[in-house]
């Protein structure tokens, strides 16, 4: 499972599923926020960046902000 991480480096969560279209490209990213509630966050693809090497996922936007 690849961590997510917001876009100043920080992990947030986990990815949970990644849709994918008929071609086989993602579509979207569901992640599991780290927290005391268990949140489930769903991205858009084009707007995560996925480092194959480190196993994680830079979210660029979607994420809900820490308020």
């Amino acid at each position: 499972t690849a961590n997510v991480l917001d876009s100043s480096g920080k992990t947030v969560g986990a990815v949970r599923r990644v849709e994918v279209s008929a071609e086989g490209k993602p579509t979207r990213v569901s992640v599991a926020m780290m927290g005391a509630k268990e949140q489930i966050v769903v991205l858009d693809a084009a707007s995560v960046n996925y480092d194959a090497h480190k196993n994680e996922i830079t979210a660029l936007s979607g994420l809900p902000s820490n308020g």
